[in-house]
């Protein structure tokens, strides 16, 4: 199979990709109160197991006659700050801290206030932002088609250089097409206008 046939084959598969997740989020539309209360019922039960959980007493929760409120009424807003003392233990290379899922990388974020954050990214993490950034893909092909043009994408922040936490975990993921997953971040990559390396410059 020639590269273009299979470059062909893997465009006709994303579209197929984004058109489903466009059909996904505007089912989630017509229902979003449902909608929520599964995804907070599917967090709940995933990460019931974690420090954070049963601080928080996740299975309790998921027992209650109202998730979603026993949720409000149970768990405080917290701040990053609050939440550093178990980011720093996942960052060791403790499994099992906020999340179930293994940390795949960490992500630098300075946020609005103060210095850098490290932010956890699981494979959970990547499919929530494929879910909204797919359908707005499929949108956008539809108005603009993408089909024999390029590209450019910037969705992290401006590259540091590449490192790993004190437990071996790398800080940074590969670029920024690995946030839409081996597939769409192949085609998009095929795509773009500038080599992906563009991204690894240190300064504007």
């Amino acid at each position: 199979m020639s590269r273009s046939v299979r470059r062909a084959a893997a465009e006709g598969l994303e579209r197929l990709i984004l058109r489903r997740a466009w059909r996904a989020q505007l089912e989630a539309f017509g229902r979003p109160s449902d909608c929520q209360r599964r995804r907070l019922e599917t967090l709940l039960s995933r990460n019931a197991d974690t420090v954070f959980g049963r601080r928080n007493r996740f299975g309790s929760i998921l027992r209650s006659p109202d998730p979603v409120r026993s949720y409000q009424d149970s768990v405080p807003a917290a701040s990053y700050e609050d939440l550093e003392p178990l980011i720093l233990r996942a960052a060791g290379g403790e499994p099992g801290v906020l999340t179930a899922g293994k940390v795949l990388a960490f992500e630098r974020s300075s946020g609005s206030l103060g210095g850098n954050k490290l932010i956890p990214f699981t494979r959970d993490l990547l499919q929530e932002f494929q879910a909204g950034i797919f359908p707005w893909m499929h949108g956008m092909g539809r108005s603009h088609p993408l089909r024999g043009t390029t590209s450019y994408w910037s969705i992290s922040a401006m590259a540091e250089p590449p490192g790993k936490t004190a437990g071996g975990i790398p800080v940074g993921l590969p670029g920024d097409t690995s946030y839409l997953g081996p597939l769409v971040g192949w085609t998009v990559g095929q795509r773009l206008a500038v080599p992906g390396g563009v991204a690894a410059m240190p300064d504007m």
